[in-house]
């Protein structure tokens, strides 16, 4: 997966170099090549945080162990009030 992602950041490089190097010759030139490279920005942005989104923070074993143990505390306030009932 790292190679992959290596290979592929290379090759926005290499857009992003190949935009910068367009010489634009009218306003709308301009105009188009600054929202390609506004664009490349954007979709780098959007590909961390979907790499980062990848794994998840929370380990599974501890988020089963956290719901048990705020389920068992629901459970025995849940119950308390029925035991002290006259």
């Amino acid at each position: 997966m790292q190679l992959r992602t290596s290979a592929m950041e290379t090759k926005a490089d290499d857009v992003e170099v190949a935009i910068r190097a367009l010489v634009p010759r009218s306003e709308a030139q301009r105009e188009l090549r600054s929202l390609a490279l506004t664009l490349m920005q954007d979709w780098r942005a959007n590909r961390s945080l979907l790499l980062l989104q990848e794994h998840s923070s929370v380990s599974t074993p501890l988020l089963v162990v956290v719901v048990a143990w705020f389920a068992l505390i629901f459970l025995g306030f849940g119950c308390l009030p029925l035991a002290t009932e006259p």
